[in-house]
């Protein structure tokens, strides 16, 4: 790792890639109230019946998105990051 990046910074390949992810459906619900699983990256949610997926890589989230699995994405807002629940556009 080069001297002049900040001690703080990621490597490229650790951060998130994630951006302009477009919902065909957002929900309502929020990722805290989720039923929890045996995988902290998995939720339940009893209104639809469906497991909802945290994807944090674009490795993920196409992964999901070509299964038509609902997903939880951290979005950028203006307040910070935005943990936002729903099933994307293909």
């Amino acid at each position: 790792m080069s001297e002049d990046i900040a001690p703080y910074a990621k490597p490229l390949r650790e951060q998130p890639m994630i951006r302009n992810c477009r919902f065909a459906f957002r929900c309502h619900q929020n990722w805290k109230s989720l039923e929890t699983t045996a995988d902290p990256r998995v939720r339940y949610c009893h209104e639809c019946s469906r497991d909802v997926l945290l994807c944090q890589r674009d490795s993920e989230l196409r992964a999901a998105l070509h299964a038509n699995e609902c997903v939880a994405v951290d979005i950028p807002g203006p307040r910070g990051l935005v943990r936002t629940v729903g099933v994307l556009l293909p």
